[in-house]
Parts: structure tokens; C-alpha cells; sequence
């Protein structure tokens, strides 16, 4: 049994505590804690803080005594410190080359069928044995059938490293391969995708990366397995209902099939579907994807779901959260609610339920504050956006009129008074050059039972511009959010994100919109 590190110990016994309130009981920065979390640092054996973490958690004996091994292990295995926080980066620096390429993405190529043409009634090879041939095969029959609406799922299985999982070592391949899926998208067909991860971030964002316009363009559903390893030596299926199932195998390696079996006969198609849906029986949902403003109310209802359950909450964003709003806001006739009315986002049948969801999420933090931290980061350009011109974030499309000059200073009250009264609450302001440095696009929220939320632009199949949310449950994806969320909270100067320095900041803004407001402008 592979030996414990004293971090991933530590983070499975604090769950869902405090981490600053820890860090607090035990005299230390609570950066610090989160070094520990994640491997950067060890406590040495000469101080008491291993003690003072037992009696500040009420660890058991054997809980303490796991943590110790883990502390002594750590230590003697450790690697120096430079190349630990190399590899301790690397996680981070991962999501931040996906935070990059998501926002600087461009439209997607057309989805049309060039180099994808199926010769008229062209007969199906019974084997393929290459790699290139076997995605040009799939490619060519994705791109050219039409659906049935009684069996309109194509399935598809990646559960090794390569092939579907690795086209990104042959780009033009790849570009063909997206392009036959966005087509069948087109076309109506609905895809339905089961990856099998491993512990490489790398690997799970680029898959992420990859399919997020399939995403956006709806009917594509990617599945994970619930348990972490590539099959050693892999198999795969893609099964077009009515038309072909090809099944992938690995003749001449052990991390990627090689080799396809091409079976067409309606008994063999049906069978290999059945055997589809026993290994989907043990996967989940990769993500929820919310397209649009027609699916605010199902985002919204969705976040509130996720921030019910106990723990603290992280944002990045180029504004301000709606957490941030005054609550007489979240009422059918305060701010929120004949916003949502007057822009249409929400219609009149959702209402009630879409207002009664703002109302429990203000619960919910009301509750949650109370424990576990909520740290922002936002923008000094974002703040001063609100105060000059009444624009709140670019994904919440406020009716202008509906924000004037008292409800931009309403606002930025609200936020001083929860930088002033909640001690878990923590706002981190970019300034210019930090933005600059930073990323913080697309905006992300990370919930306290391990969600992501990223909002950005997508593209739907028409290829017109549209406000997309999807939610990220899969635990390593998330981690390495929360990694990347807190090596950022670390790089901002500390006058950015010390609470009397941005209360000041704040209140200045606050009297230059009073003076606006007595001045009559």
C-alpha cells in the first residue's frame, strides 16, 4: 500500500472546517495550511503544530497517529524545495494555460463536411487496422448519417490514452474528428461520451478543453467513470444506431487501440449497445451545462444546490458575485426580480421558484459564513465599472435604467458592510497590472462540496455568440481549481486583499458616488 503524504492527510481531516480558523488556533498564516494541503511544505517534527491540529480538529488517537506517519514520511521522502514547488505548480500552472485557451478560444470551425464525405453507398471495411484509418472510418460514418428520431444516440467509449483521448499530438485529425461531431450535432443526432480519467490533470482539462464547443453546441453529454485508471489494454466502442458499431482494440501497444473490428449486422449493433450501457452504469455526469439566459433559472437553482451544503465558497470574476448583492434585492419587485422580469431571462411561471432560490442561497450563506470562508476576487477595474457606469458583470445583463446612482452606491455599501461584519468574508481587488498578470477569465466560482461553476461565451450550432455556465463535479478537475483559485489569492499584494486596505479603497469609491449623486449628475 502506497505510504500517505502528510497533506492529503490533512486535507481529508479537516473536510469541510475552517481552514483559517485552523490556522488561527494553531498561530500560523492560514497560506500556510493550504501549503501543507498541498504538499508545498511539511511541518517540521521540532514544532508543536501537529498537536495543536489534533486539538483543534478533536482528532481520535489513531487519526493523530496517522497524521504524525504522515508527517514523518513526508519528510524523509520529500524532494528539496524548489523542485517540490515546481511539481506543486504544475497542477496550477495547468489550469491556467486551460483558463488561457477557454477564453482566448476562437469560433469554432463551421461544421461542415469537408474531406467527410461517405462514397455513395460505399461498403464498410470488416476490419481497420490504423489508427489514422480507424478515426477516419468513424469520422466519415458520424458525419454522414442522419437520425432516426426513435434511436437518435451515437455512443462513444475513450478508455485509454490515446486515439479520441489523444488527438491533439495530430491536429488535423483532430480538427476533422470535431468537426463530424459538431456536423452530427447538426444534423440532430445526440451524443452520449464515456471517458475513463486517470490522476493527470493535463490529460482531464485537454479533455475538457476539447470538448467544451460540443458542449455548447447542446445534445453532446460527456460521461466520466467514478473511479480513476485507463484500462491496461484498452477497448472502445462508437455506435451509430441503425448503421455501424465499430469496436476499438489494442493489438500492438498497451495504452491505445490500434485495431477495429467493423460490425454492421442490426443483432451485433444492438449487442454492443447493450454492453454500452452496462459501463455507463458506472460513470457520472462530466458535466451540466447551461446554455444561454432561456437556462437561468436552472443555473441558478443549480448553484443553489451546490452552496446548501456545508462549506465556504471561492469566486474569480471581472465583477462582483450576486452573493454580494443587498438582500432586499432578491424579492419579485426589488432589483433582481424586476430585472429578471423586464429582460426576460426569467419567465413569469419560473418566479416564484427562481426567487425563492436567491432567497435560500442568502440563507445558506448567512449559515455557512458563519464557519467556513468566502473569498472573492474581483477587479478594481470591475468595482469602478459599477460606479461609473452602472454595469455590474458582463454575464448579468441588468437593465440599465434599473441601476442608477443610488443602487451603484447601495452596492458597494452592501460590501463593506461584509467585509466589516463577517470575518470569514475576503475580498481580493486586482489593480491594473495584476489583471494584467492574473488570469481571471472566464469567471469560475468554486463551491464548498467541491463544485465548478465556469461562465464564459459559447458558441451554438448556428455559431451565434451565447452566455454559457457549466458545472464541473469530477473531484480531481475540482481540486486542481481550488489549487489554482489559491496559488492566485497568494500572488495578489497584500494591500490588494487586507481587509482594512480594501475597506478604504471601497469607501472612497462609495463617497465619489455620493458626491455624484448631491451633485445632481
Amino acid at each position: 500500500m502506497e505510504q500517505e503524504r502528510f497533506g492529503d492527510i490533512l486535507r481529508s481531516l479537516i473536510g469541510h472546517a475552517s481552514v483559517r480558523d485552523l490556522a488561527k488556533a494553531i498561530n500560523v498564516d492560514f497560506s500556510q495550511v493550504y501549503r501543507w494541503m498541498r504538499n508545498e511544505r511539511i511541518p517540521h517534527l521540532n514544532t508543536d503544530h501537529v498537536g495543536k491540529i489534533a486539538s483543534h480538529l478533536h482528532l481520535e488517537a489513531r487519526e493523530t497517529q496517522r497524521l504524525v506517519q504522515a508527517q514523518v514520511y513526508s519528510l524523509t521522502h520529500s524532494q528539496p524545495g524548489p523542485t517540490r514547488k515546481r511539481s506543486s505548480q504544475s497542477r496550477s500552472e495547468v489550469v491556467g494555460r486551460f483558463m488561457e485557451q477557454t477564453y482566448n478560444r476562437p469560433e469554432p470551425s463551421s461544421p461542415g463536411a469537408v474531406g467527410l464525405r461517405l462514397a455513395s453507398k460505399e461498403a464498410l471495411p470488416e476490419t481497420v487496422c490504423e489508427s489514422g484509418a480507424i478515426v477516419a472510418l468513424a469520422t466519415k460514418l458520424i458525419a454522414n448519417e442522419w437520425p432516426d428520431p426513435s434511436d437518435p444516440t451515437i455512443v462513444i467509449s475513450t478508455q485509454g490514452e490515446d486515439l479520441f483521448a489523444g488527438l491533439a499530438s495530430a491536429p488535423e485529425l483532430e480538427q476533422r474528428w470535431q468537426q463530424a461531431l459538431r456536423l452530427a450535432l447538426h444534423h440532430g443526432w445526440k451524443i452520449e461520451h464515456l471517458w475513463r480519467l486517470d490522476r493527470d490533470i493535463a490529460r482531464s482539462l485537454h479533455i475538457v478543453q476539447s470538448i467544451l464547443e460540443l458542449v455548447e453546441a447542446g445534445g453532446y453529454f460527456p460521461r466520466y467513470f467514478d473511479r480513476y485508471k485507463l484500462l491496461r489494454h484498452p477497448y472502445d466502442m462508437v455506435i451509430i444506431p441503425r448503421r455501424a458499431a465499430l469496436l476499438l482494440l489494442a493489438t500492438n501497444n498497451a495504452v491505445s487501440a490500434d485495431g477495429a473490428v467493423v460490425l454492421t449486422e442490426p443483432a451485433q449493433i444492438a449487442l454492443m449497445n447493450a454492453h454500452y450501457q452496462q459501463l455507463r452504469e458506472d460513470s457520472n455526469p462530466l458535466f451540466r451545462t447551461f446554455l444561454g439566459e432561456a437556462q437561468e433559472v436552472q443555473f441558478t437553482l443549480a448553484m443553489v444546490e451546490s452552496e446548501a451544503n456545508p462549506g465556504g465558497r471561492l469566486s474569480a470574476m471581472n465583477g462582483l458575485s450576486a452573493l454580494t448583492h443587498p438582500p432586499s434585492w432578491n424579492s419579485r419587485y426589488g432589483l433582481v426580480g424586476t430585472n429578471a422580469q423586464q429582460s426576460g431571462i426569467v419567465s413569469e411561471a419560473d418566479m416564484p421558484r427562481y426567487i425563492a432560490a436567491l432567497q435560500r442561497r442568502v440563507v445558506a450563506f448567512e449559515a455557512n459564513i458563519q464557519v467556513y470562508d468566502y473569498l472573492d476576487i474581483c477587479t478594481m477595474k470591475g468595482i469602478r465599472r459599477l460606479a461609473d457606469d452602472g454595469r455590474i458583470h458582463p454575464h448579468v445583463p441588468f437593465v440599465d435604467k434599473n441601476y442608477g446612482m443610488e443602487r451603484r452606491l447601495e452596492h458597494i455599501e452592501r460590501l463593506i458592510f461584509l467585509l466589516r461584519n463577517y470575518e470569514h468574508y475576503h475580498l481580493a481587488l486586482l489593480d491594473d497590472h495584476e489583471e494584467q498578470a492574473i488570469r481571471n477569465k472566464p469567471s469560475y466560482i468554486i463551491t464548498g462540496d467541491g463544485h465548478v461553476f465556469i461562465t464564459g461565451v459559447s458558441y451554438d450550432v448556428p455559431d451565434k455568440p451565447t452566455n454559457m455556465q457549466v458545472e464541473v463535479t469530477e473531484a480531481t478537475i475540482a481540486s486542481a481549481f481550488r489549487e489554482y483559485f489559491f496559488e492566485t489569492w497568494e500572488r495578489i499584494a497584500p494591500p490588494n486583499k487586507e481587509k482594512s486596505s480594501v475597506i478604504e479603497w471601497l469607501t472612497r469609491q462609495a463617497d465619489a458616488v455620493r458626491q455624484h449623486i448631491r451633485s445632481g449628475a
